[in-house]
């Protein structure tokens, strides 16, 4: 068997950050047409064109996520009947191989479209609809991979859902609601897997009216952001803290109508975000990042008349393990009618649109990172046919199957130095110049190897 060395330099990693030797990444999305025709496909950073996996003429597609077993989910709407379905996607089998219509527990449709789904550890997806059960309230609803319909799990306050939960790192799922709560602008709500049961942990601000998804930071450390700021301005970014219930602007946006996002902490420990309709006129979107340990904000880009053809209101962004950070605008500029695709580097603040999407494709969604070998049968990998080991500032692996892995490097204080994509039999990953232990874990296929690794 031909072997290959895959080695670089400290020097190198210190200089250019652990994105600068990631192997590209395989992104997933979904795009929909003019017309509701839905298209799930993959795309590698740099290419001049997607990949599709899969498209229907039935259904237009919503967010979507990989779970555990290595399959594709997404919540669509069968734009004929105006039902909300949740389609599997197999990634071995190449094709969308089971369709689960949603109703609730009276036979009524849900309508759960643009609401993301998240997977707990209990391996059930969650997500939340803005009618169902009980009155036609909104509901959280979850469904078991491999089942033919959802389950009701409990209703909602008296309001509007948009995008969908979070689970956090309690093990719990949080979402926001808009246009109820005591302020009318909207909650904060819990949802208790174990218990069952919904609460209202906050009050958010009159007119706040959220459209995105919260992300935590440290434990207990929420960050999002308003449509408005209170005051009928351009709406906020915003942390919450859970154990003292503090509720913190971190910036207020300067522009009318505002179409909030889902902010994302990146790597730099910094927030980076974007609003659906802000910028310098006409106000068509803007990118944003907020440093927390100077708490200053700046715009990384603004969607102008001069910057058009690079398309306009962005979806919510997502950092790859290449570092970079990459989304989508969702709709047309001058030259490109069906939006774009872009990547913005934080390693030299430089904004790149990537490809223009065509006339099939159309607008996309939010981006995840895709490892289409997960579920599909690739060679276990056992102990005594991988060797993991430490070298002078590295971790060595040596695979006698040299298939596609995925290797995490963590450090003692639980961080995750290292996210990599591997398809060489040998690789030498740079990890420090000192003596230090390390927690490695290679995952192929079905199989996982975990080893401690002790650097010099």
């Amino acid at each position: 068997m031909k072997r290959f060395l895959f080695l670089i330099p400290y020097f190198i990693l210190v200089h250019f950050g652990l994105s600068s030797f990631a192997q590209r990444p395989i992104l997933a999305n979904v795009a929909n047409t003019q017309d509701y025709k839905g298209r799930l496909f993959q795309y590698y950073p740099g290419d001049t064109t997607v990949s599709v996996l899969a498209y229907s003429n039935q259904y237009y597609f919503g967010n979507v996520i990989q779970a555990m077993n290595g399959k594709l989910y997404c919540v669509g709407q069968d734009y004929s009947i105006r039902e909300s379905v949740i389609l599997e996607y197999d990634n071995v089998a190449g094709a969308i191989t089971r369709t689960i219509r949603m109703f609730d527990v009276y036979g009524n449709a849900l309508n759960a479209v643009n609401a993301k789904l998240v997977q707990a550890a209990d391996g059930k997806l969650y997500g939340v609809s803005s009618n169902g059960a009980y009155n036609n309230n909104a509901c959280i609803y979850s469904y078991s991979p491999g089942a033919n319909s959802i389950v009701i799990e409990d209703s909602l306050p008296l309001g509007s859902v948009e995008n969908g939960l979070m689970l956090a790192s309690n093990g719990k799922l949080y979402g926001m609601m808009i246009a109820n709560g005591a302020n009318a602008g909207g909650i904060i709500y819990e949802y208790n897997i174990s218990s069952h049961a919904v609460s209202t942990v906050f009050d958010l601000p009159t007119s706040a009216n959220p459209d995105g998804v919260l992300t935590e930071g440290s434990p207990g450390m929420f960050y999002g952001e308003t449509s408005y700021d209170g005051l009928l301005h351009g709406g906020t970014l915003f942390r919450y803290t859970l154990a003292t219930g503090a509720f913190d602007v971190l910036h207020n946006f300067d522009f009318n109508g505002n179409f909030s996002r889902t902010p994302i902490l990146a790597t730099d420990s910094k927030i980076y975000g974007a609003t659906g309709d802000m910028g310098n006129s006409p106000n068509a979107g803007t990118l944003f990042s907020y440093d927390l340990s100077s708490q200053t904000y700046s715009d990384i880009y603004d969607c102008t008349y001069a910057n058009s053809n690079n398309g306009s209101y962005p979806g919510d962004l997502f950092q790859a393990s290449d570092g970079k950070i990459y989304g989508s605008m969702t709709e047309f500029g001058t030259a490109c009618t069906c939006g774009t695709l872009f990547q913005y580097s934080i390693d030299d603040s430089v904004f790149k649109v990537d490809l223009y999407m065509d006339t099939i494709n159309a607008t996309a969604g939010t981006f995840i990172e895709y490892r289409p070998w997960i579920g599909s049968g690739i060679s276990d990998v056992p102990v005594d046919k991988t060797n993991i080991y430490g070298k002078t500032g590295a971790v060595a692996i040596d695979m006698l199957n040299p298939a596609p892995a995925y290797v995490s490097i963590i450090n003692l204080l639980g961080q995750e130095v290292v996210k990599i994509d591997i398809r060489d039999a040998s690789v030498t990953i740079p990890v420090s110049p000192s003596d230090a232990i390390y927690i490695v874990r290679l995952t192929q296929g079905s199989s996982q190897v975990v080893k401690k690794v002790f650097v010099r």
